[in-house]
């Protein structure tokens, strides 16, 4: 019986599936990127990485509140991620939450 890879070798594929995911997010190309970020985090739904990470290619998108939901779950798993706490607060600044940017770059120091 075959077993799938990502059963097999999760970490692996998971590292893969990021790695692929920046490295075409660096291109531009943020809708591989993210369709990348999901597929790992399908795998590893508790990486603060992988949330971020798909924040970032959000935000490079314009989907800037979207970015924040993503940020926001990258710090439930880890809340001391002073790089989602300093993208959060740009994005919220961008949308003129400056109040709420200012708390998020408070966190991030």
């Amino acid at each position: 019986m075959l077993v799938k890879l990502s059963e097999r070798y999760p970490t692996k594929i998971q590292e893969s599936l990021v790695n692929f995911g920046n490295a075409v997010s660096r291109l531009g190309r943020y809708k591989e990127a993210i369709t990348s970020f999901n597929k790992a985090l399908e795998i590893s739904p508790k990486s603060n990485l992988i949330w971020f990470s798909k924040g970032v290619a959000l935000d490079d998108l314009g989907r800037i509140s979207e970015a924040i939901a993503y940020y926001d779950k990258a710090i439930e798993f880890k809340q001391d991620y002073h790089q989602a706490w300093n993208n959060q607060g740009i994005a919220l600044k961008n949308l003129g939450r400056i109040s709420e940017a200012i708390a998020s770059y408070e966190k991030a120091i």
